[in-house]
């Protein structure tokens, strides 16, 4: 993971630095005292960088604004706010802010922060609903031996999170059919495909298996969809109309993207 760390106290830059560099997996860090410089170095695309931990409070270009400019560059890039003030907190997710930490920073909050971003990068897992739907794992699209496993993967990233139970899973994958015993076995079979197709490929955390009820753990990858819920100005315009286009049930909702337009 490589960081930017951009505060105009020198000593608070410091210290920061020297916190970020003491989680284990920071590969980077590079600090700034001036938003233009920061945002000179973001731009920059021989840089990579990953996560933005910016000082909201800023001279010439606010902490706001500087984030605002480098999504406008780099959408994915995620950005902590550094503030001594928690009602700037508000404004932070305003600018899809991954977090923010309030002064003076320890390096627990950071970690934590850092941590959730951690997560949802680790395994360069995106998910494609524009168009058909894919499961892409470090650059390849993940091979479902059964359709309908990949239909069950795809309703649960529709959901974004929320739990669906079985009864509901088998009404989508069945449309609607009695929920017979064959049914049921069908969708723990399926259940069980799932699991051994994400193993494979080593993501199988992305699945949350519950007692009677199964989600997606949205932390751990990126999605298309989410993003364009989000207000992300460049999955909007990669929209065109077209959302799980395989599946029946996703009609709806591609009816309700495309008014958001």
């Amino acid at each position: 993971m490589n960081l930017i760390c951009v505060d105009d106290e020198p000593l608070i830059l410091d210290d920061l630095v020297s916190i970020c560099k003491e989680v284990e997996y920071v590969s980077s860090v590079k600090s700034f005292s001036k938003s233009k410089d920061a945002l000179d170095f973001v731009m920059d695309p021989k840089n990579e960088v990953n996560v933005a931990i910016l000082d909201i409070d800023m001279p010439e270009i606010t902490g706001l604004e500087l984030a605002k400019r480098m999504k406008a560059v780099r959408p994915q890039i995620d950005v902590v706010f550094l503030t001594g003030f928690s009602e700037f907190a508000v404004d932070a997710f305003k600018v899809r802010a991954s977090g923010y930490l309030l002064k003076p920073v320890n390096k627990d909050d950071l970690a934590e922060e850092l941590a959730v971003i951690q997560k949802r990068e680790n395994f360069g897992v995106f998910v494609r609903t524009f168009g058909n739907f894919d499961l892409i794992v470090n650059g390849k699209n993940v091979n479902f031996k059964w359709s309908k496993t990949k239909e069950f993967f795809a309703y649960l990233v529709d959901r974004r999170g929320a739990s669906v139970s079985r009864k509901e899973l088998a009404a989508v994958i069945f449309m609607d059919k009695e929920y017979t015993r064959s049914n049921q076995v069908y969708i723990t079979r399926i259940v069980q495909n799932l699991e051994e197709t994400l193993a494979e490929y080593g993501v199988e955390k992305l699945f949350v298996r519950g007692e009677n009820s199964y989600a997606v753990d949205v932390t751990m990858f990126r999605c298309d969809v989410y993003d364009f819920l989000d207000g992300d100005e460049v999955a909007k315009k990669k929209f065109n109309g077209e959302y799980l286009s395989q599946y029946s049930w996703a009609e709806e909702k591609a009816a309700q993207l495309a008014s958001q337009l």
